[in-house]
């Protein structure tokens, strides 16, 4: 039981830290323009079969956003 909520934690921390970078990713790219960021989610989405759409995401990026201003 200990062994699956220590992995359940490890998975929502991974999570977690992958979507914080993409927030400092996108946060960069609005200052320098470098990526199309909404075509690069829509490319990484579309080959992990995301179980949330860019929609959700871009409101959790924006929530995050918010957040850390």
């Amino acid at each position: 039981m200990i062994v699956g909520v220590m992995s359940i934690r490890l998975t929502c921390l991974c999570i977690m830290f992958v979507q914080l970078a993409l927030v400092v990713l996108r946060q960069a790219n609005s200052v320098r323009g470098v990526l199309d960021f909404d075509r690069y989610l829509h490319s990484m989405l579309s080959r992990q079969q995301s179980a949330h759409s860019i929609r959700e995401l871009t409101d959790a990026f924006n929530a995050i956003d918010l957040l850390v201003k």
